[in-house]
């Protein structure tokens, strides 16, 4: 029996319900098409697919913002029923990702001997290391940038290391000189609220990060305990640390959850992914217990209940406990993003980003507080972001705060 209000998609098309979910567009059958071949590729089971009426460059469009296009072209069925031009795009999609992951690869192992030459100690996180926590189910995300987390006393030094081997930091300009380098990552590492900095070599792009999300984000994780219970992988040949099971799991649900609220169906699709090998295995009181900790029990019981009901994904008992008399408040403006493939950097939509987010929070959140602390991280430049339309002194909050949001309307838009 499902709960009373929620809306599910069958196997075959289905007319959903407008009335209760109160959305115009609801009936998007390239959207429907997208959830019956994850759903198939989950579960392994034979679909007969409902293709009249499909447009098909809408659906290409669709399946490019969900992160999709690599388990579309891996799904044969799908793909002999395929036009022609849409094949051939996602064949050349999929060549030219299937050469950049095997770069990837083998530019992860070269910075890596590097790290141990320097007695340097960056992880790895993220989808560069997702197929080493999912063992034998079939991996067919899209992946492309090299995400390195590390302790911040060694920030500088991995900075400095990778300027040295020809990586340059996006959008800072001079301070690519290592004198200026070194001092302002000492400052902007210590008292930022960011944390990332980007560096880039092409083809390949790194994002050096000293902590999991920015700090005006309303949630908690001590970056310290990535370095608790680590792991050896066999990373394609080569012996390297990794983080426990455990802090991979809170690493996608930071990242999916809590910071993209499950609005793409790779989010989804990620911690089914996990779900299917390591649900047994995980100790869900413990997880709950550390969620309530974190901020994060509201991120992980939805994304729980959508997978449970939106792809009739299997869990285990401990999981239906979990969302037991749980409902998302979010529902009807996620399926907004999940079937429109909206931008949340767009102007419109980051305001119901903005919505979704105040709505995906535990009880202990503070719209107030968290506005706050957004003005704060940016009323202040700082030399690693896009450059700023005018030259306001540090003192004028205020005015720099608009002026971030005026110079970002103008690179955005004009």
């Amino acid at each position: 029996m499902n709960p009373p209000n929620t809306y599910i998609y069958k196997l075959k098309i289905v007319r959903l319900n407008k009335d209760k979910i109160g959305m115009a567009n609801i009936n998007s059958k390239e959207f429907q098409l997208l959830i019956e071949i994850i759903r198939q590729d989950v579960s392994g089971l034979p679909v007969n697919y409902s293709l009249e009426g499909i447009r098909w460059n809408e659906f290409l469009r669709l399946i490019s913002y969900h992160g999709m296009r690599h388990m579309v072209f891996a799904n044969k069925q799908i793909l002999d029923l395929l036009p022609a031009e849409i094949k051939k795009t996602l064949e050349n999609f999929s060549f030219i990702r299937t050469v950049a992951k095997l770069n990837n690869q083998q530019e992860i192992k070269n910075l890596f001997n590097l790290f141990e030459l320097q007695d340097l100690h960056p992880l790895l996180i993220k989808g560069t290391i997702f197929p080493f926590y999912t063992e034998n189910v079939q991996l067919k995300r899209e992946s492309a940038d090299i995400d390195l987390v590390i302790p911040k006393n060694e920030i500088t030094k991995v900075a400095l290391l990778l300027i040295k081997n020809g990586y340059c930091i996006r959008n800072a300009g001079k301070l690519n000189q290592i004198k200026d380098l070194e001092k302002e990552l000492g400052l902007f590492t210590q008292n930022s609220f960011f944390q990332e900095i980007h560096f880039e070599k092409k083809p390949f792009n790194v994002d050096l990060h000293w902590k999991l999300f920015d700090s005006y984000l309303p949630f908690t994780f001590p970056l310290e305990q990535l370095y608790d219970n680590t792991l050896i992988i066999d990373y394609y040949g080569q012996k390297m640390k990794s983080i426990s099971i455990e802090n991979f799991f809170w690493t996608l649900l930071i990242h999916h959850g809590g910071k993209e609220y499950w609005l793409k169906m790779k989010n989804l699709v990620d911690l089914m992914m996990f779900l299917k090998v390591h649900q047994n295995q995980m100790n869900w009181d413990e997880i709950l217990k550390k969620a309530e900790k974190f901020h994060l029990v509201t991120p992980l019981k939805n994304g729980i209940w959508f997978i449970k009901y939106y792809f009739n994904f299997p869990i285990n008992k401990e999981l239906e406990n979990i969302i037991e008399n749980h409902k998302p408040k979010i529902v009807k403006c996620t399926l907004d993003f999940w079937i429109k493939g909206k931008n949340w950097n767009n102007a419109i939509p980051r305001f119901q980003f903005e919505w979704i987010l105040k709505q995906s929070q535990d009880s202990s959140f503070r719209w107030w507080k968290y506005a706050y602390q957004f003005y704060l991280a940016y009323k202040t430049p700082n030399p690693f972001e896009w450059n700023r339309i005018l030259n306001i002194p540090n003192g004028f909050g205020i005015f720099n705060f608009l002026d971030k949001f005026v110079s970002w309307v103008f690179r955005r838009y004009l």
